[in-house]
């Protein structure tokens, strides 16, 4: 099931939103200068060209998220909360790497700065509890509040065989056939 945020109703949590929005769109603006100075510079050691790469699938994957969450999809909330709390703890192994050259360990940094700072943001107590009384539904509300999802019936084998609707065509288990002894000739 997914749940919508109302953005009438909650203003600050859309601007808290909107702010994570614009520091998403500036890691992944970091991001690629850094995979075209790293581009550019061609002598660079292969896992400089790794790292800037991932940086901007990240970095792509963070503000999809972001807009999602803006526009209030719950699930993209919790994905950008656990997401980005990954990149951030991501960001230490490439800062003591040796061989990578100064200039991409400060890109990271920043990029870790810019991170650290989504993190703190959508997990902050405003952004968790606008979720967390989100209405169910889809994000366009198409569905109505407070109509949840039916739960999944299992399978049952055997009602194919006897019951009404079932697919061995069957008689419905409260009717009788007639006897053959009973039918008038």
């Amino acid at each position: 099931m997914d749940t919508t945020l109302d953005a009438t109703a909650q203003p600050r949590a859309q601007a808290a939103l909107a702010g994570v929005q614009l520091l998403a769109a500036g890691y992944l603006g970091l991001s690629v200068v850094a995979l075209l100075a790293a581009l550019a510079l061609r002598g660079q050691v292969p896992m400089v060209y790794a790292a800037a790469g991932g940086r901007v699938l990240s970095g792509v994957v963070v503000v999809i998220l972001s807009r999602r969450a803006a526009r209030g999809i719950r699930r993209a909330f919790q994905r950008l909360r656990i997401v980005s709390a990954i990149i951030t703890v991501t960001v230490t192994p490439v800062l003591v790497m040796p061989r990578l050259p100064g200039w991409l360990k400060l890109e990271h940094a920043a990029c870790g700065l810019l991170m650290l700072t989504v993190v703190l943001r959508v997990n902050s107590h405003r952004l968790r509890s606008a979720f967390a009384t989100a209405v169910p539904g889809a994000a366009d509300g198409t569905r109505q509040p407070g109509r949840h999802r039916q739960p999944r019936r299992r399978h049952d084998p055997t009602a194919a065989l006897s019951g009404p609707g079932g697919r061995g065509g069957g008689p419905p288990k409260d009717q009788q056939l007639p006897l053959a002894d009973s039918v008038p000739t």
